[in-house]
């Protein structure tokens, strides 16, 4: 190593310009190698909410093909679609299903005025895969979803924002124009990038998930 470490300098000496370059082309090499690996790995690490994300798999859309006519088509995956392709899969812990996207929906507790908010639809099984910390309460569960009843988990800055305190559990909160009974507080957490939700699915279910703007808890722009 010493020997090789002589003869670099030795090289740099002997012709200081080619020396230079390849020294500087080597490093910035080197970074760029660092950079892809940092990028990369980035999108597998795991922290909460996605503490799992070096298991997960997200579904988002299905191909599907008639075998009689050859004809194919590509589509959204549909909420009884997904359960019926992932629920009981050899070698898979556990599936939850939700809405591909956050909406922008208006939202009012006891508080004086409404304020906007993001919401996710999701199922009871989404807090098994995505851990959260409860502050108040619990999460809805697979009866409440299967019978349709409107109960929703909020985040804590929803909570103070629509009741100016975060044990809220039991109240009535207005979301997207419908009421909902809240079941939980969670403690509020960043977004991860690439975090998930890509279920595309018109069916409705009735768990949901109400979280602040990570910017701010207020009207949106």
């Amino acid at each position: 190593m010493k020997q090789k470490i002589r003869q670099i300098i030795f090289e740099m000496r002997r012709q200081p310009l080619v020396g230079w370059v390849t020294l500087i082309a080597t490093a910035l090499s080197v970074f760029l190698f660092m950079v892809v690996f940092i990028t990369q790995r980035v999108k597998t690490v795991p922290f909460a909410p996605e503490s799992c994300r070096d298991r997960l798999m997200i579904g988002q859309f299905i191909h599907v093909k008639d075998i009689n006519t050859g004809n194919d088509a590509s589509g959204g995956l549909g909420y009884y679609c997904a359960k019926q392709i992932y629920e009981g899969l050899d070698g898979v812990e556990r599936s939850a299903l939700m809405l591909r996207d956050l909406d922008e929906v208006p939202v009012r507790g006891t508080s004086a005025s409404g304020f906007q908010a993001q919401m996710r639809t999701v199922d009871a099984d989404f807090f098994k895969i995505f851990d959260h910390t409860l502050l108040a309460g619990r999460y809805f569960t697979s009866a409440e979803v299967n019978s349709n009843l409107h109960v929703a988990v909020i985040s804590e800055s929803i909570a103070r924002k629509a009741f100016g305190k975060t044990d809220c559990v039991g109240e009535t909160i207005k979301i997207n124009h419908r009421k909902y009974t809240v079941t939980g507080v969670v403690k509020e957490i960043r977004r991860a990038p690439g975090s998930p939700g890509r279920f595309r699915s018109r069916t409705s279910t009735s768990g949901r998930v109400a979280r602040a703007r990570r910017t701010a808890c207020g009207p949106s722009p």
